[in-house]
């Protein structure tokens, strides 16, 4: 049974319940257990598995640039989602891929961004795209390097502080 098959019986069963309840004179008893069945089964029509109708759909600046992007480029392609229809047909994600840190961490171990390529910085680029009714996001390897680099730092060993830094950013996915 699918999720609004259930829900409809619910209403269904509770209407019946709370006409039934109000004819009697323990209706609190009545409406009481109407609600235990409601909650219950609600508590399992929550706990099913959810299909979107269209799978996560965006734009990755690898696909373009490679390793070689920048700021402009990036609001030129998040303008481009908009701008071309391509955001209200789903593809909604815009993600900066390889490229955009430097080679050092800063003093309290978190990522940076490239300055010279991204002069605004990473909260700045999550409101960008925000503002463009798009969602930020961001690409950091699993390993201790930035995949196909032997300098760039990725997130190995440091998961939650990269976490953080994402957040604040205002990402809203990585790859």
């Amino acid at each position: 049974m699918d999720a609004a098959s259930i829900i409809e019986a619910s209403y269904k069963f509770c209407k019946r319940r709370l006409g039934q309840a109000s004819k009697q004179r323990n209706s609190f008893a009545m409406s009481s257990s109407t609600l235990f069945i409601v909650a219950s089964l609600a508590i399992q029509v929550a706990g099913r598995t959810v299909r979107s109708p269209l799978p996560p759909m965006g734009w990755n600046s690898y696909n373009s640039w490679n390793c070689q992007i920048s700021e402009d480029k990036i609001h030129q392609s998040a303008h481009g989602l908009v701008d071309l229809g391509l955001a209200e047909l789903g593809y909604k994600t815009a993600t900066i891929d390889c490229g955009w840190m430097t080679r050092e961490r800063d003093a309290k171990g978190r990522l940076q961004w490239n300055e010279t390529d991204f002069p605004a910085g990473g909260k700045a680029m999550g409101d960008f795209m925000h503002e463009l009714g798009l969602k930020f996001g961001m690409y950091s390897g699993a390993g201790y390097y930035q995949c196909g680099s032997t300098d760039l730092p990725a997130s190995l060993g440091f998961e939650r502080l990269d976490a953080e830094s994402f957040a604040e950013w205002g990402a809203d996915s990585l790859k």
